[in-house]
C-alpha cells in the first residue's frame, strides 16, 4: 500500500498502526527502509512513545535493502566498495594502455598521484551516477556503444568501464526479479513485511525492486509530500517544488498509480500557519499577511551576530512561552562546521544556559582527537616554521601530550631566539641563523649557562645563548626539543612509500606518539574506537601496492577527516545539525541560520568529463533544486514559529548584500512591509530595549539593560594625596586614551594574537628602526661592527649584505642628529637623578636622565611629523619636571634634521604649566580624556560650516571625523588602527562628545607647547 501526506506524525501513526498487526511469526523482524540517520532517530523515538516498546526491528537504507536481497538470492553476491573501485581505476588510469590510448587525459596527472587518485575518486563517484540516471548508457557502454560517439570523455570513461569488470545495479535488479519470481516463499520469510518511510528521493531501480517485492510480501509506502495536486500552481511550489514533483512522477510510474493523498492542515490563523495551508492546498496567494511573529527574519552583519540574535529570539519565547521546551526547538544550517564555534561561545556564556545538542558536525571540528591526528598528518616539512609549529603545539591534545604548560611562553621565546623556519639551513646566506637547529642550540645553552659571552658550536658557526630563559617554565623549551625533533622524524617518515595499510599503522602510531587520550575517560575511550572503527575500512581494499604519502592523505580527507558524526535527536535538548539530516521532521521553532546569497542554493557545477551535465532528466541529482526543496520543507516542518538569519550587511561599508534567492521568494510572496529586520553592528547598540519590539537583548547587561559606557564602568577617586610613578605620568602625556585603558580599566587591546615571522628579517619595521637608530646613538664605530654581527645573528637586522646596507641607511639617517647631540654633549657624563615633586594632591617620583651638568638634552628618532611632536612634548614635560626641582636652567630638544629647538621652561611659568597638566592627569583617573595630537591639529584649522550646523557644531565634526581616520585608517596609508580610540568610538558614550571636550583638546595641547 502507498500512503501519502504532508504531514509526519500522520504517516508515523499509520506505521505505528500497522506495526501493532503482529506477524504471523512472533520470530521475524520488521524492516523499515528510510535514508537518512535523522529519519530513523525520529522515527525510533516516536515508535516507541506510540507504542511502548519497540523490538526485533531493523532499519536499512534502500541500498542495504538490496544487498540483503543480494544475499539471500544470489551466488556470485561479492560485493565491491567504492574504495576498492577507486583504487582499481587509480591503477588502471596509470596503465601503459590507457595512457597510450588517451595521452590528453593521461597528461593531466602525469607523474602526479594527488591528481591521479582525485580524477579515480571523482570517477567513481560519476560511474555510481551513472548507473542510477543514465542506466541505458552503461548497459550500452557493455556491447561498446557509446551514446555519443563524438564525446571523448565517454569513451575514455567507457574505456574504463569495461576493465573494472563490474556488474551494473540495472543487471543486478533484473537478476534479483528473476530470483524473486522464481522463489517467492524464501523472499517472504525473510521479508514478512517492508515499511519505506519518509524516502527523500527517487531511483527507478529501488522502486521497480519494491514494486516486485509488494507482489510477494507486505510492503507499504509512506511518502511525505507538500501537496496533493501533482501540477503546482502555488508561487513557493512552482519555484522549490521541482525535486517533490519528480519523486512523486517516479513513484507513480514505477511504483503505483493514482497516489492516494490526505493532507493535514493545522488549523493555525498565524501568517505562518496560512502560508503552510495555501501550500498544501496548492493555492495562489489569496489574502494580505500580517507581520504576527510567526516568521522572524533577520538581516545581520556577521556570523557571530546571527548567533547572538537567535539566542535573544529564544530567550524571548521561553519567557512568552513556558510550555516550550527544548527539545521542540530545531537550529539548523548548511554550514554547521562555521556556526558550531559561535553557537558554543554565545550560549555557553549567555546570562541563561540553553541547552542544545550539535549532531552531525564532521570529525575534525573542536579539538578532538580527530582534529589533532589531522593536523599533524597534513604537516608537511615545508611547514616547519615557527607559527606553524606552534600551531600544532597550541592543540589542546599535542600540548598535553608533550607536557607543555606555558604556549605563550614558548610563542614568545620562539619571537626572541629569531628562529624562523628550516632545520639546518645555510651559512652561505646567514639563514642558518634563523633556523630550528641553531635557534634551539641558542635556548639549550642559555638554560644550561647564564652569560651573554659568545660561545663556538661548529667550525666557526658562533651563538649568543638566549639568556630569558625563566626557571619555572625552562623545562618547557626542552620540550619543545622534543616536540620538533618528533616533527622531524614523522617527516622522514612520511618520504617512503607505503602500502595501505602500513600507512594505518603508521597513523595509528603518531597518534600514540604525540596526540593525548585517556583511557579512563568515556568519551576519550569511545573516541579511539571510533577512529579504529573508522579506519577498518582500508584492511579490506584490494589494492596490494605501495603508494606515496599524498595518496594516502586523500584517503583521509575523503573517508576520515571530513566524516560526519552520528545524529542524534531527541535528548531533550534543543537539536543543532544540517537540515539533510531533518529534512522533513517537524518542531515547534525552525530557526535557519546563514542563508547568504552565495552560500544557499547550492550551484551545480559539473567538470568537463562529467557527462550528466550534458542533458537534465528527470530525477538527476541537482544540488540547487535540491537545497530548494529543502527549504520548501522547513517551512512546512515549523509548526509554530519560523526564524531565518543571513549576511545581509557588509561590516566594512554597510552596504546591503542580496539575501538568498529562497528568502527573496519567500519576502516577496508574503509582501510584508519591513519583515526583514535590519540588526545593529554591535550587541550593545543602543537601538536595543527602545521603541522597536524587534530590537531587544538579554545578552549586555541583566535582562537587556543597556551596556555601561566607558564613563559608567569608572567612579571618581577620592581626592586624597597619592604617588604615582613619572614614568605612568609621562604615558598619559604621550597617550592619554591608551593610558585610561591601560590605568584605568585595565584593558589591553593588542589586537589579534600576532602571528611568529616565517622568514627572516627583510626590513625593519618602524619599532625595529627606533631601536636600532637609537642604540646607534650612542655607538662608537668599533662598536658598531660588533653590534652588526651580533644584531644579525639576533634577528634584528637583515641577513647578509642586508644587513649591512640598513645600518649604513639609518647611520645616515640619524647623522644629523647624531651631531648635534655630540656637539652639544661635549665630552660631559650624563646625569641621573631620583626625584620625587608634590604638586597638589599628587607625587611624582622617579628617575630621570638626558642632564648635562644644568643643562637637559632630549631628542627623536622618528622622523614622521606626529612622533616629532609627540617625543618633543615628552621631553617638554621632562623639562619642567627637572626645571621645577631646580636641577636645570636650559633644555634642548634636537629634531630629525640636528636642529636645536629650545624648550621654554621660564621659572614664573613652570608651575603652572605642571598644575594645569597634573588636573588632566587626576580627572583622567574618573573621567576618559580623549586627546591625540592629530585631533588638536584639527583645531586649529579653519572650520568648513556644512549648513545648517554652527561653527562650534562644524569644529566638533571635524575633530569627530579624525578620530574615525585614525581609527580606521585607510590601508594604502600604512597607517596602524587605534583600536583603543575604535573601542570608544563604538561605545555609547561617544554620542556625548561636544564642544567641552573640544575646548580640553585645545588647552591640553597649548599646555604642552604644540
Amino acid at each position: 500500500m502507498l500512503y501519502s501526506s504532508n504531514n509526519l506524525n500522520f504517516l508515523c501513526e499509520k506505521l505505528s498502526h500497522h506495526l501493532s498487526s503482529p506477524l504471523d511469526n512472533p520470530f521475524q523482524r520488521e524492516v523499515i527502509v528510510t535514508q537518512t540517520m535523522g529519519m530513523e532517530m525520529w522515527l525510533k523515538t516516536n515508535l516507541a512513545h506510540k507504542q511502548g516498546v519497540v523490538a526485533h526491528v531493523q532499519f536499512m537504507n534502500p541500498n542495504g535493502l538490496l544487498w540483503e536481497l543480494q544475499k539471500l538470492l544470489l551466488t556470485d553476491n561479492q560485493q565491491i566498495n567504492a574504495h576498492t573501485i577507486r583504487f582499481k581505476l587509480f591503477a588502471l588510469l596509470d596503465s601503459n594502455d590507457f595512457k597510450a590510448k588517451f595521452p590528453e587525459v593521461a597528461k593531466y596527472y602525469k607523474d602526479n598521484h594527488l591528481k591521479r587518485i582525485q580524477l579515480a575518486s571523482k570517477l567513481t563517484t560519476l560511474f555510481d551516477h551513472y548507473q542510477v540516471f543514465r542506466p541505458e548508457m552503461v548497459e550500452g557502454w557493455e556491447s561498446d556503444a557509446l551514446q555519443n560517439k563524438d564525446s571523448a570523455a565517454e569513451q575514455w570513461q567507457q574505456w574504463l568501464w569495461k576493465r573494472l569488470q563490474l556488474e551494473s545495479q540495472k543487471s543486478i535488479v533484473q537478476k534479483l526479479v528473476e530470483a524473486i519470481n522464481q522463489r517467492p516463499d524464501e523472499v517472504k520469510e525473510h521479508f514478512p513485511r517492508i515499511s519505506v518511510f519518509a524516502l527523500t528521493t527517487g531511483n527507478t531501480f529501488h522502486l521497480q525492486l519494491l514494486k516486485k517485492l509488494s507482489e510477494i510480501t507486505q510492503v507499504d509506502m509512506y511518502l511525505q509530500l507538500p501537496s496533493a495536486e501533482a501540477e503546482h500552481k502555488n508561487p513557493l511550489l512552482k519555484s522549490m517544488g521541482l525535486k517533490t514533483k519528480e519523486l512523486r512522477d517516479l513513484v507513480e510510474e514505477h511504483y503505483q498509480k493514482p497516489m492516494p493523498f490526505e493532507p493535514h492542515l493545522n488549523g493555525q490563523t498565524t501568517t505562518l500557519g496560512k502560508l503552510q495551508s495555501q501550500i498544501v492546498e496548492n493555492k495562489a496567494r489569496e489574502e494580505a499577511f500580517t507581520d504576527d511573529g510567526s516568521i522572524y527574519i533577520n538581516s545581520c552583519y556577521t556570523p557571530v551576530r546571527e548567533v547572538e540574535c537567535l539566542y535573544n529570539f529564544l530567550l524571548n519565547l521561553f519567557e512568552q512561552d513556558k510550555e516550550l521546551q527544548p527539545s521542540d526547538i530545531l537550529i539548523t544550517t548548511t554550514q554547521l562546521d562555521k556556526y558550531v564555534p559561535y553557537l558554543r561561545a554565545v550560549f555557553r556564556n549567555a546570562p541563561v544556559r540553553l541547552p542544545m545538542m550539535i549532531s552531525g558536525a564532521t570529525s575534525n571540528t573542536e579539538d578532538s582527537i580527530v582534529s589533532a591526528l589531522e593536523h599533524i598528518m597534513r604537516f608537511s616539512t615545508d611547514d616547519l616554521t615557527a607559527e606553524r609549529v606552534m600551531s600544532l603545539l597550541e592543540q589542546q591534545r599535542i600540548q598535553q601530550r608533550m607536557g607543555i604548560e606555558d604556549t605563550v611562553y614558548v610563542r614568545d621565546v620562539l619571537q626572541k631566539a629569531n628562529i624562523r623556519f628550516g632545520i639546518e639551513n645555510n651559512k652561505e646566506d646567514d639563514t642558518v641563523y634563523v633556523s630550528w637547529s641553531y635557534g634551539l642550540d641558542k635556548l639549550l645553552l642559555g638554560y644550561a649557562m647564564y652569560t651573554d659571552q659568545e660561545f663556538g658550536i661548529d667550525g666557526d658557526l658562533t651563538l649568543y645563548p638566549y639568556q630569558d630563559a625563566e626557571a619555572s617554565a625552562s623545562y618547557d623549551l626542552l620540550r619543545l626539543k622534543a616536540f620538533v625533533d618528533k616533527l622531524q622524524a614523522i617527516q622522514e617518515e612520511k618520504e617512503k612509500p607505503r602500502t595501505l595499510e602500513q600507512w594505518k599503522t603508521f597513523l595509528l602510531e603518531v597518534m600514540d606518539y604525540l596526540i593525548f587520550y585517556d583511557d579512563f575517560n568515556k568519551d576519550d575511550r569511545a573516541s579511539v574506537n571510533d577512529i579504529y572503527r573508522a579506519l577498518n575500512y582500508i584492511g579490506k581494499i584490494e589494492y596490494d601496492q605501495e603508494v606515496p604519502f599524498e595518496v594516502f592523505l586523500e584517503e583521509l580527507d575523503t573517508n576520515f577527516f571530513l566524516d560526519v558524526r552520528e545524529v542524534k535527536l531527541n535528548t531533550g535538548n534543543m537539536t543543532v545539525t544540517k537540515p539533510y539530516a531533518v529534512k522533513g521532521i517537524p518542531y515547534k521553532v525552525v530557526c535557519i541560520l546563514g542563508l547568504d546569497n552565495d552560500v544557499f542554493p547550492r550551484q551545480d557545477r559539473y567538470m568537463s568529463f562529467d557527462l550528466l551535465g550534458e542533458e537534465y532528466k528527470l530525477g538527476d541529482r541537482s544540488l540547487k533544486e535540491t537545497d530548494k526543496s529543502l527549504f520548501l520543507d522547513l517551512i512546512l516542518a515549523a509548526q509554530q514559529k519560523l526564524y531565518i538569519s543571513y549576511i545581509g550587511q557588509s561590516v566594512k561599508n554597510n552596504a546591503v548584500i542580496p539575501s538568498s534567492i529562497v528568502t527573496d521568494s519567500l519576502v516577496n510572496y508574503l509582501s510584508i512591509p519591513e519583515l526583514i529586520t535590519k540588526q545593529p553592528l554591535h550587541g550593545y547598540s543602543r537601538q536595543y530595549n527602545k521603541d522597536n519590539p524587534k530590537l531587544f537583548t538579554y545578552l549586555y547587561g541583566e535582562s537587556g539593560v543597556e551596556k555601561p559606557t566607558l564613563k559608567e564602568r569608572t567612579s571618581p577617586k577620592e581626592k586624597s594625596q597619592h604617588e604615582t610613578s613619572i614614568k605612568e605620568f609621562l604615558a598619559f602625556i604621550k597617550d592619554p586614551v591608551e593610558w585610561y585603558f591601560h590605568h584605568v580599566l585595565n584593558i589591553y587591546y593588542e589586537g589579534l594574537k600576532e602571528e611568529l615571522p616565517e622568514h627572516e628579517v627583510f626590513e625593519l619595521d618602524n619599532l625595529q628602526t627606533w631601536i636600532v637608530k637609537n642604540d646607534l646613538m650612542t655607538l662608537t664605530e668599533e662598536e658598531e661592527k660588533d653590534y652588526l654581527l651580533k644584531y644579525k645573528k639576533e634577528g634584528k637586522l637583515p641577513l647578509g649584505i642586508s644587513g649591512e646596507v640598513e645600518l649604513e641607511k639609518l647611520k645616515k639617517e640619524i647623522e644629523p642628529i647624531k651631531s648635534t647631540y655630540s656637539r652639544l654633549v661635549n665630552g660631559r657624563q650624563e646625569k641621573h637623578v631620583d626625584i620625587k615633586i608634590t604638586i597638589n594632591n599628587t607625587i611624582l617620583s622617579g628617575i630621570m636622565g638626558g642632564i648635562f651638568d644644568r643643562e637637559f638634552i632630549a631628542y627623536a628618532v622618528s622622523t614622521s611629523k606626529y612622533s616629532q611632536k609627540k617625543y618633543k612634548a615628552l621631553a617638554y614635560v621632562q623639562a619642567l619636571l627637572l626645571a621645577q626641582k631646580g636641577y636645570i636652567s636650559r633644555a634642548v630638544f634636537i629634531d630629525k634634521d640636528g636642529a636645536e629647538v629650545p624648550l621654554p621652561i621660564e621659572p614664573s611659568t613652570v608651575e603652572d604649566k605642571l598644575n594645569t597638566l597634573l588636573r588632566f592627569f587626576d580627572e583622567a583617573h574618573s573621567n576618559l580624556f580623549i586627546f591625540t595630537i592629530k585631533a588638536f591639529e584639527k583645531t586649529r584649522e579653519r572650520v568648513k560650516i556644512v549648513h545648517p550646523e554652527t561653527e562650534a557644531e562644524a569644529r566638533i565634526r571635524m575633530v569627530k571625523e579624525n578620530f574615525w581616520n585614525e581609527a580606521y585608517p585607510y590601508e594604502k596609508e600604512g597607517v596602524f588602527p587605534d583600536l583603543y580610540l575604535r573601542k570608544i568610538i563604538e561605545d555609547p558614550a561617544y554620542e556625548e562628545f561636544g564642544e567641552h571636550h573640544v575646548a580640553q583638546i585645545i588647552r591640553f595641547g597649548n599646555t604642552l607647547n604644540l
